[in-house]
């Protein structure tokens, strides 16, 4: 997918760039994605067998830099990157212990989440 020739990209677009990013970094799982007129919300997760490290999450945000993203920051814990309206944040760890046993026997998760402004296609 090339990046985006709209000055802000549709929830759908943002579904398959943040997908996509991911991909052979775990097993992907929609996390209660929404849209709704203006704000929207897309987060997936991918789910691993061992924790990811930053340098996956750096992995993820290259694809999406493929995609028309800017990383706006690179810290030691996340990464987070805007396109037009679309605030995303990567950030590997560990599957938090509430969800160990839902998510067995996956011990790690990249979180792949972005926010931003719903557009509409004509």
């Amino acid at each position: 997918m090339c990046p985006s020739p709209h000055p802000g990209k549709s929830w759908a677009e943002v579904t398959a760039d943040l997908r996509a990013a991911g991909d052979g970094l775990g097993t992907y799982k929609d996390m209660n994605s929404h849209h709704s007129p203006g704000a929207c919300m897309v987060s997936s997760w991918r789910l691993s067998r061992q924790v990811p490290t930053m340098e996956q999450a750096r992995l993820a945000a290259d694809r999406l830099r493929r995609h028309g993203w800017k990383v706006d920051k690179n810290k030691a814990e996340t990464v987070s990157l805007t396109s037009g309206d679309w605030i995303a944040a990567l950030v590997p760890g560990p599957v938090p212990d509430e969800l160990r046993a839902e998510f067995a026997p996956h011990e790690g998760v990249l979180i792949l989440t972005a926010m931003g402004k719903c557009v509409r296609r004509p």
